[in-house]
C-alpha cells in the first residue's frame, strides 16, 4: 500500500538537525518503531495467510481469498496508518525551512509509482546542463522544463489521490484483470503518458540530432503492482521491509 513503506526514521535522519531538536524528535522516533513493529507483525502474519491460502484461489475458491486479501489490507493500512500519523508528528517539529523537504520525501516515499522521476524529466533535467546549447536552445528548454513540472505536479497529486482510493477499494478479481488501468485512475495514469510524450515531442524539436543522442535513454521503470507479494514481507530486521 501506499505509504506502507515509508520510514520515517530514516527520512528523518537525512535531515540536517540541531542536536536540541534531534532529542526531541528522537523521543517521537522511539515509541514510533514500537507501534510500527506491532503493526507489521500483524500484516506478515496476515500476507503468510494468504500465502497458503493461494493453491485453492488456484482451484476458483476466491471467496476465501477475497477475506484473506481484505484482511491483509486491513493490516497493511494499519501500517500505513502509523508511518502517516508519526510523519505529521516529525512534520510538526521541524521548523519551516526543513517541512516542505521532509514532506516532499515523505510523499515521494509513498508514492515512488507517482513521483519517481519520469523519463522525460530526467532528460529535461540533462539537456538544460548541455554546455553547447544556443541562448535560444537554452531559453526554450528552460521554459519547457518549467511548464512540464507545473503541469506533472498537479496531474501527480490527482494520480496519488486515485490511487490512495484504488487500494483502499478495488477487489481482488479487479487486481488480477488490471484493475489499475480502470476508472479514474486508469483515466489518470492514460494523461501522465500523453502529458510525458507531449513534452518528449516538444523536447525533440529544439535539440539537434547529436544532443538528442546524448540524452539518457535508460528503460523507464514500471513501478510496483498495487500489492507485490514477492517484496511485501519485511523481515526482523530494521528496514527489511520498506522499499
Amino acid at each position: 500500500m501506499s505509504g506502507e513503506r515509508v520510514d520515517v526514521t530514516r527520512l528523518t535522519r537525512e535531515l540536517e538537525l540541531d542536536p536540541a531538536l534531534r532529542s526531541s524528535i528522537d523521543e517521537v522516533l522511539a515509541q514510533y518503531e514500537l507501534d510500527l513493529d506491532r503493526a507489521l507483525i500483524k500484516r506478515n502474519e496476515a500476507y503468510e495467510r494468504i500465502r497458503s491460502g493461494f493453491g485453492r484461489m488456484r482451484d476458483g475458491d476466491f471467496s476465501e481469498m477475497e477475506d484473506l486479501m481484505n484482511a491483509a489490507r486491513e493490516a497493511s493500512r494499519r501500517v500505513r496508518d502509523v508511518n502517516e500519523r508519526y510523519a505529521r508528528q516529525v512534520s510538526g517539529l521541524l521548523p519551516e525551512d526543513l517541512r516542505a523537504s521532509f514532506e516532499r520525501r515523505v510523499r515521494e516515499a509513498a508514492f515512488p509509482q507517482v513521483y519517481r522521476a519520469s523519463r522525460v524529466q530526467r532528460q529535461l533535467d540533462a539537456a538544460v546542463g548541455f554546455e553547447d546549447l544556443s541562448d535560444e536552445q537554452r531559453e526554450r528548454l528552460g521554459a519547457i522544463r518549467a511548464s512540464y513540472q507545473r503541469e506533472s505536479e498537479a496531474l501527480n497529486e490527482r494520480l496519488a489521490r486515485a490511487w490512495r482510493e484504488a487500494e483502499d477499494s478495488m477487489e481482488i478479481r479487479q487486481m488480477f484483470r488490471g484493475g489499475l488501468n480502470e476508472g479514474e485512475l486508469g483515466e489518470l495514469r492514460r494523461q501522465r503518458r500523453e502529458l510525458d510524450q507531449q513534452f518528449g515531442e516538444r523536447l525533440r524539436e529544439v535539440l539537434t540530432d547529436e544532443q538528442l543522442d546524448r540524452l539518457p535513454r535508460e528503460r523507464e521503470d514500471r513501478g510496483p503492482r498495487l500489492l507485490d507479494m514477492r517484496r511485501g514481507q519485511r523481515g526482523a530486521g530494521r528496514g527489511g521491509g520498506r522499499g
